[in-house]
């Protein structure tokens, strides 16, 4: 259960795409056309948080992923409402994969053992949840077990960029704001 409602993965879209290859041997297959999002349930690989998509309209180009303004309206595991906004470029010809440009604004989410629990262990390379068996569920980040300990609660607020840094890695950048929080230390 999530505090909006019951969680469910996958959701409705109506897909408008145009599937196009030039002729002769090595021309890329080019996919372009629009994806609209209605209630739609997902989940991050690398920062398994679930969250809904309530609307939202994907753009696709040759060589992007663009999130149409205003962005997606999500919903979170914790009741937080807000937006992802951005572009996410796919170049041909490269080895750098994909380069996100993505800003996330949620609010009114709330400290909750789902979120806790989607928070990467601090490991070398960068996990998922499909190549670290225990995470997440058993394994938490080192950074989180104080806060569990201590019983963290209360509205919260994030702000986050997501980008593609010149070394080829993702930078993610957040800023969390916890006001009129709680401390409940579970009683042994």
């Amino acid at each position: 259960l999530i505090t909006a409602g019951m969680f469910e993965l996958g959701g409705m879209a109506s897909i408008d795409l145009a599937i196009t290859r030039a002729q002769g041997p090595d021309k890329p297959v080019i996919v372009e056309g629009t994806i609209d999002l209605r209630d739609v349930g997902s989940i991050f690989d690398q920062f398994p948080y679930p969250i809904t998509v309530t609307s939202g309209r994907l753009v696709l180009e040759d060589q992007a992923i663009i999130l149409q303004d205003p962005g997606l309206n999500v919903i979170t595991l914790g009741g937080g409402r807000g937006r992802i906004s951005g572009r996410i470029d796919i170049p041909r010809g490269t080895d750098t994969g994909t380069e996100p440009d993505l800003s996330f604004v949620i609010e009114g989410d709330t400290v909750n053992p789902g979120l806790l629990a989607a928070i990467p262990p601090d490991v070398e390379p960068p996990v998922t949840a499909a190549t670290l068996p225990d995470w997440p569920g058993i394994r938490l980040a080192e950074a989180v077990q104080p806060l569990v300990e201590i019983g963290l609660g209360g509205p919260l607020d994030c702000h986050a960029r997501v980008e593609h840094a010149s070394d080829g890695s993702t930078d993610i950048h957040a800023t969390l704001f916890l006001e009129n929080g709680t401390i409940r230390p579970p009683q042994d």
